[in-house]
């Protein structure tokens, strides 16, 4: 009928999943994946945490107004336990990283109100550096990164939310 026509390849799958109801076309939506065609997904939503060290572009911290003195080193391990406080059991803890990216990111997008703390929006690979590129893309919706992502701007942790 006519809303399998308007939405398109979404109402289609849940169709194929013999779904009656518009709720498991969303769930079909954040579980998809990348569209059909090329087999990628061109534009990703992201959010992040970032970490300066003194060897950055900028060791500036914008937010709190001051001179980032930590070492790469010293950033990689306090990534580390970010890391440890958002995984709970290969689950995603949004409390937790709204929380720590509030309280500890070095990026203006942890200045976003509400829950879109530390949202990058939609990116393509080439409107972020190759290595922030590479970790984000490879990420499913709801994946966050497993280990710290260095690029020239410092050390991340990326969540992937469309």
């Amino acid at each position: 009928g006519k809303p399998k026509e308007a939405s398109g390849h979404l109402v289609g799958e849940a169709y194929r999943l013999e779904s009656g109801d518009n709720l498991t076309a969303v769930v079909v939506f954040l579980e998809w994946g990348p569209l059909p065609g090329n087999g990628e997904a061109s534009k990703i939503r992201v959010r992040h945490i970032l970490l300066k060290h003194k060897d950055v572009r900028n060791p500036y911290d914008q937010i709190r107004k001051k001179e980032i003195i930590r070492t790469s080193g010293e950033a990689e391990q306090e990534m580390k336990e970010v890391l440890k406080e958002v995984h709970c059991g290969g689950i995603v803890n949004d409390a937790n990283f709204v929380k720590l990216c509030r309280d500890m990111s070095e990026c203006g997008s942890a200045m976003t109100p509400g829950d879109l703390v530390g949202d990058l929006g939609w990116i393509t690979a080439e409107s972020v550096s190759p290595q922030f590129a590479a970790a984000a893309f490879r990420l499913r919706v709801g994946e966050i990164t497993r280990r710290p992502v260095y690029t020239p701007l410092g050390v991340h942790v990326i969540h992937r939310v469309g």
